[in-house]
């Protein structure tokens, strides 16, 4: 008894496997069955049937493949399902058409501004004027030259001044002389540097006129002053006198730098001038003076100890007229 109720539980169990397996295939090809009729349905409503001779023709969308289908394809009433006997069937599919391209619309050129109309021409009054210039300086004199062979600023100016004097006494004008202007220049330097004394060289080829001065502060060093404390002494020589180097020389006041420098028969000179510091006591204060000596020199020298040569080479001032 028990063994029956045992086997008919198994024959249960088994007929209730096969139920359940039978009704999942039953509902497998259902599912197959409606995905194959979805796809059979949009082919056909994608396409347009027109009968031709009797036959079905599928007219596709432009662009895809044209189809014959037979007249023996039928549709299942069931399932709505498409059977074709047509080899084609894989290649019904249309291939999907590309639109033809629209060209973008075109721009349309910028509008162009009507011309402007220029502006009414300025008035002489309105129009800008120009920035007056800067004046332009005068033109400054030259400096004074400095001839070779000396250290004195106005050495050109020595030179004209002396040239000068000599004329109004009838003597012709002094060419400037290098040789004696470097020597000259020595020389000063070398009384300048002791103690600013004042003493004539020993050589008799050239002569010779001298002069210093000290001052505080110190002076400069050009040149052209000395020639006019020389010429002062014109106002002690005596151009009547009746014996010319005699009388003049041997009298209380000098006339030697004087006579030198418009004697005739010199016809060159060179000038230096030499500058020194010394330490002076004034009013029990301890000052710096400055030192200046200028040295001239001419050749051929003047100043021959008699009275023939004075009388003929320190000639008497005469009146010189300019032409302008």
């Amino acid at each position: 008894m028990h063994a029956n109720l045992t086997h008919q539980r198994i024959s249960m169990a088994q007929w209730f496997m096969r139920s359940s397996l039978a009704a999942l295939l039953l509902v497998a090809q259902q599912v197959l069955m409606t995905s194959q009729q979805a796809g059979a349905r949009e082919i056909i409503l994608r396409n347009r049937a027109v009968n031709v001779g009797g036959r079905r023709r599928q007219v596709l969308q432009p662009n895809t493949t044209v189809i014959d289908v037979p007249n023996n394809a039928s549709q299942s009433a069931d399932d709505g399902t498409l059977n074709l006997t047509s080899p084609l069937l894989n290649n019904s599919l249309p291939t999907p058409s590309t639109p033809p391209s629209t060209p973008p619309p075109s721009t349309p050129p910028p509008s162009t501004p009507p011309p402007s109309t220029p502006p009414p021409p300025l008035s002489p009054a309105e129009q800008p004027q120009p920035s007056p210039s800067p004046p332009i300086p005068p033109p400054q004199p030259p400096g004074p030259a400095i001839l070779p062979g000396s250290i004195c600023p106005d050495t050109q100016s020595l030179l004209e001044r002396k040239n000068l004097y000599r004329v109004l006494h009838q003597a012709p004008a002094f060419q400037w002389n290098l040789s004696l202007a470097a020597s000259a220049a020595v020389y000063a330097q070398q009384l300048a540097g002791d103690s600013c004394q004042i003493k004539h060289s020993s050589s008799r080829s050239y002569g010779e006129n001298l002069f210093s001065i000290q001052a505080i502060p110190k002076p400069d060093n050009s040149c052209s002053v000395a020639v006019q404390s020389w010429y002062s002494e014109v106002q002690f020589y005596n151009f009547s006198a009746a014996q010319p180097f005699y009388d003049n020389w041997y009298q209380p006041h000098q006339i030697g730098h004087f006579s030198q420098l418009v004697w005739k028969g010199s016809s060159s000179v060179g000038c230096g001038v030499g500058l020194a510091d010394f330490a002076v006591q004034i009013s029990n204060k301890n000052r710096t003076m400055g030192c200046k000596v200028v040295v001239c020199r001419y050749k051929a020298p003047g100043n021959v100890a008699n009275d023939m040569a004075f009388l003929k080479n320190v000639l008497p001032k005469v009146s010189v007229t300019t032409t302008v």
